[in-house]
């Protein structure tokens, strides 16, 4: 199955993408999640990822990020669409403006095709305030605004340590239980990376994930 979402807005296509793909781990709990840009997205990592799955193995959700390539890097992604939209894996493709030949080749095979063909107004993004915030909210927006601070360069630290901030914020105010397993999870995951359980960035986005 396959999605793509075109805006010449990079950071505004990051951003739905990444609630597409929240709202459809949310749905498929048990499938895997991985993370592509223009850069990894090679043949051979599509090739493997479009494969088809046997009955009983669970789905993988392939977030892929092209908004950072050019035309024919697109293109290039494109030529996979047919595959991606017949592959048992989903496919959520983020990219930015689309020529008329990505365009119709992704049209032609993706469950759905969302484009903006101009840039709407942007709202100011309220960094750190806005991230910090979302953690007291909707798990989707949390985790749509951890992939866009991260598409503008934030590092994984540093967004960590503003969730963790509001976190002790949150147990200073009322202390509940959700507020000590949010900080406790937060703390978690820094000592899984720092012992060299995973990256601090996919650790991070499991976490989300987990909320």
């Amino acid at each position: 199955m396959l999605y793509v979402i075109s805006n010449p807005d990079h950071s505004l296509a990051r951003e739905k993408a990444a609630a597409l793909v929240a709202s459809l781990k949310h749905k498929r709990p048990d499938a895997s999640l991985v993370s592509l840009d223009h850069e990894s997205a090679t043949a051979a990592a599509l090739e493997s990822l479009t494969a088809t799955q046997g009955l009983f193995a669970p789905k993988i959700i392939v977030r892929l990020d092209v908004t950072g390539a050019s035309s024919e890097e697109v293109e290039e992604i494109a030529e996979s669409a047919k595959e991606c939209a017949e592959s048992e894996n989903i496919f959520v493709v983020s990219t930015g403006k689309l020529t008329v030949k990505n365009a119709k080749a992704f049209e032609k095979y993706a469950e759905k095709l969302t484009v903006a063909d101009a840039k709407p107004k942007k709202e100011e993004s309220g960094f750190p305030f806005a991230f910090a915030q979302s953690l007291t909210g909707s798990k989707t927006r949390l985790f749509a605004l951890y992939h866009e601070e991260l598409g503008k360069g934030a590092e994984p630290e540093a967004l960590h340590g503003v969730l963790f901030w509001k976190a002790k914020q949150m147990l200073a105010k009322d202390g509940g239980t959700g507020a000590r397993r949010i900080a406790r999870g937060l703390v978690d995951v820094y000592h899984r990376s720092r012992r060299g359980d995973g990256e601090l960035r996919l650790l991070l986005e499991k976490f989300i994930l987990s909320l």
